[in-house]
């Protein structure tokens, strides 16, 4: 994992470019409530559960990796969960996320938020990883333009694919022809699969008297 240095503090290029990734996806799914009438709610749902996760994440090595935590201290900030902390923080977020969704009957405009901001996230984070580890232009390319077509895709309210169709042929994109064929790691392939899954099932099981 290729390091970069802030005042002698080292940090995961790859933190970096999820972050970036991140702010990206938040600053698009907000331009797109606005012109959607999605509720400015959704938004802080959907970052206050990825908050969750990353700090499930992080401090978890407190609880698969006592030992490294009892000899150096320190080893909670240059060190994480690993996969296990990774899959407890999803579980944890998603949970948050359906307590949200029940609790504020948004189910179906938490579904749309979901997967906008899933899709331009990932497809940023794939655009920036591509960059950095050098592949070729076409590659990059043809990233950058897969993921703008299904961003503008999903802008298009009024398109005859319902929500689920929409993130169904997102996950076919994402999921089975960028990295399951190409041997990616678990992590990754959970992310392509969770956001879209999670945007279907949002929108199937709204509660009783909310519109779709």
């Amino acid at each position: 994992m290729q390091m970069l240095l802030f005042e002698n503090l080292p940090v995961p290029l790859e933190w970096i470019l999820a972050f970036i990734s991140l702010l990206g996806g938040w600053l698009i799914v907000k331009w797109y409530a606005r012109h959607h009438q999605i509720p400015h709610e959704n938004n802080e749902v959907v970052m206050n559960s990825l908050f969750i996760w990353g700090i499930v994440w992080k401090f978890s090595i407190i609880l698969f990796n006592p030992s490294m935590v009892k000899a150096e201290i320190l080893s909670i900030i240059y060190f994480s969960g690993g996969e296990k902390g990774f899959f407890l923080g999803a579980l944890i977020s998603i949970g948050f996320l359906v307590w949200k969704a029940k609790k504020g009957h948004i189910w179906c405009s938490l579904s749309e938020a979901i997967i906008v901001f899933g899709t331009a996230s990932y497809g940023i984070f794939l655009v920036l990883t591509s960059f950095v580890q050098r592949e070729g232009i076409v590659t990059i390319f043809s990233l950058a333009a897969t993921s703008v077509f299904l961003i503008m895709w999903l802008w298009e309210v009024e398109a005859k694919s319902p929500l689920p169709q929409k993130a169904g042929i997102i996950f076919i994109v994402f999921g089975l022809l960028f990295h399951m064929l190409n041997e990616a790691p678990l992590i990754e392939i959970w992310i392509t699969v969770m956001f879209p899954l999670l945007s279907i099932l949002f929108y199937k099981i709204p509660l009783k008297g909310e519109k779709i």
